[in-house]
Order: C-alpha cells, then sequence, then structure tokens
C-alpha cells in the first residue's frame, strides 16, 4: 500500500546502484530495481523508515532480488504491529489526554493544542529518522536492533502514563461537574458506571489494578482541588 513510496525514496540509491552495475558489465537482476520495489508493501507508516534503510544497504551490497523480496515480506508485519502498539494504541492517546489535561488544568486553548502537536510530532519525526538511520546502519540483520530497542516494552510504559492521565482527566471532570451541581455529575456518568461495571465483571482480574490506580488519582486530585477552593 506504500509501495510507490518506498520506491521513490529508493530512487537515488537505486541509480547509484543501477549505474555501478553498467560499468562493471551489466546488471546481475533481470528487471528494473525500480519495479521490484513499488509492489505491495503495507507496514506502519512511521516505521517503515526500518524496511527502507535496510534495502537501501542491501541494495548497496548487491544481494540478490529475491532475498530482498523475502526480507521486506518478513519484516513488513511485525514493524505494522510494533507501529499500531506504540503509537496508535499508546503515544497518540497518551499525548491527547495531556493535552486535555492541560486545558482542564487551565492552560489557554492554543497552548494545549501546541503542547499536543509538539509532543505528538517530536516522537513521530524523531522515530523515522531513527529508523532510517538502524536500517541502514543494519541491513538485514536489523531484527536484533528493534529487539534491543524494546518498542512494545516502550509502548506498555507510554500506555500506563496514558492510563493515570486519564485517570486525573476523570478527576477533573468530575470537579467541573460538582460545581455544576450534583445532577451534572449523576446524569452524565451513569453510562460510563454501568460499562465500568461490565468490563470489571468480565475482565476484573487484568483491569483491576488500572481500575485501581485511576480512582486513586482521581481522588487525589478531587482532594486536592477541594482544599485549593
Amino acid at each position: 500500500m506504500i509501495g510507490a513510496g518506498v520506491g521513490f525514496a529508493l530512487l537515488p540509491v537505486l541509480r547509484r546502484t543501477s549505474g555501478r552495475m553498467d560499468q562493471e558489465g551489466g546488471d546481475p537482476h533481470p528487471e528494473n530495481p525500480l519495479v521490484r520495489h513499488v509492489e505491495h508493501f503495507n507496514s506502519h507508516p512511521y516505521l517503515a523508515g526500518v524496511a527502507l534503510g535496510a534495502v537501501a544497504r542491501m541494495e548497496e551490497e548487491g544481494l540478490p532480488a529475491h532475498a530482498i523480496r523475502r526480507f521486506k515480506t518478513a519484516i513488513r508485519g511485525p514493524l505494522g504491529s510494533m507501529g499500531d502498539s506504540l503509537i496508535w494504541a499508546s503515544w497518540l492517546p497518551t499525548s491527547l489526554l495531556a493535552a486535555a489535561v492541560a486545558l482542564l488544568l487551565g492552560a489557554p486553548w492554543w497552548l494545549a493544542v501546541g503542547l499536543f502537536l509538539t509532543g505528538y510530532n517530536m516522537v513521530h519525526f524523531g522515530l523515522r529518522a531513527w529508523g532510517v538511520n538502524v536500517g541502514l546502519r543494519e541491513g538485514p540483520r536489523v531484527a536484533e536492533a528493534l529487539q534491543r530497542a524494546d518498542l512494545l516494552g516502550k509502548a506498555e510504559r507510554i500506555a500506563s502514563i496514558g492510563v493515570l492521565l486519564l485517570g486525573l482527566l476523570t478527576g477533573l471532570l468530575v470537579a467541573r461537574g460538582l460545581e455544576a451541581g450534583p445532577a451534572a455529575v449523576v446524569g452524565p456518568w451513569i453510562p460510563v458506571a454501568a460499562f465500568l461495571f461490565y468490563l470489571g465483571v468480565r475482565k476484573g482480574a487484568v483491569l483491576w489494578s488500572w481500575t485501581a490506580g485511576a480512582v486513586a488519582v482521581g481522588l487525589v486530585v478531587l482532594g486536592v482541588l477541594g482544599g485549593v477552593r
């Protein structure tokens, strides 16, 4: 799905290697190298640079076309899974929660938006640059570098921060509702409470620690805000 982008990004490498092969007496590949790289390739866009850098290294080293194809087929799935866990399931919602908390704590809207855009983009642009560099450095051995980077472990830690921010946000919303009157608090939270009760019955052992942490943070926030008032 992003094969055309991969082929375009590889153009400088392919031009250089094709020129070198012509000088050495012909292209060892029976097909145009660009055609091989605009085929179907689906992965997470922020981690596709890992495959891109590794493939560029493999082309520079003159590895056969079938080896490069096999590598691209093998790595696209893991990169997609790691990117989904790290970005869509962890960093993006955590960044949004941080901005929402800042807004409810009294930050101007433009500062909350700037906090989200700055934090989110710094991470994903940094991840893109890191991916290309590690791919160029490691080539087909990039799986070992990905294992050392422990991206899934980082995703879990970011998600834990997101849970704490969710508890803080909940406490702030409840505090705002108390200022507006009991009806403003009870009404909107009835379906939320029912849903959480259902999750507790079905997944209580798994969700208990997260729920306890969120409730604790919410109570602390309510206490602090009550003391300030």
